[in-house]
């Protein structure tokens, strides 16, 4: 009697771990798009996508904290990011809520990347000429690192 119970028991706890394998293999739903969701292009991953055509988060940290800018400076560009910041999430909650049409994508992507393009020409007010070379190298070595996961 004992051998039929450890017989079921590990027959049971080889279903369940194989179980919970394949579970953990399976590609993550993601609400609005993505892997398994009803709007492949859309939904987050488009927010996403667009939010890297100008990744603020990361040349604001890179301007601050690598290139180091005096306070009247910082003051003036904090002004300008904030500007671009608000521009790229309306367009980031457009792709969010698209419906994950290609060719709108590329145009909201655009979008972002007019924005980041813009917000690099008004910082040439604001920067020296050494800092903005800095900051533009640092953004075409980004953009580079960049280019290969976005094809995945």
């Amino acid at each position: 009697m004992k051998r039929k119970s450890m017989l079921f028991a590990i027959i049971i706890g080889v279903a369940l771990i194989s179980a919970l394998a394949i579970q953990a293999q399976r590609p993550q739903q993601m609400p609005g798009g993505g892997p398994g969701g009803d709007r492949p292009g859309g939904g987050r991953m488009g927010g996403m996508m667009v939010s890297q055509a100008a990744p603020l988060e990361s040349s604001w940290a890179q301007l601050c904290f690598e290139i180091g800018i005096d306070d009247a400076a910082m003051t003036k560009a904090k002004k300008l990011y904030k500007e671009a910041w608000d521009k790229r999430k309306a367009v980031v909650q457009k792709a969010e809520s698209s419906s994950g049409d290609q060719q709108a994508m590329q145009s909201l992507r655009g979008d972002a990347e007019k924005i980041n393009t813009n917000l690099m020409t008004k910082l040439k007010d604001v920067l020296s000429a050494e800092q903005m070379k800095k900051l533009n190298d640092w953004a075409a070595q980004a953009q580079t690192q960049r280019r290969p996961q976005q094809r995945n």
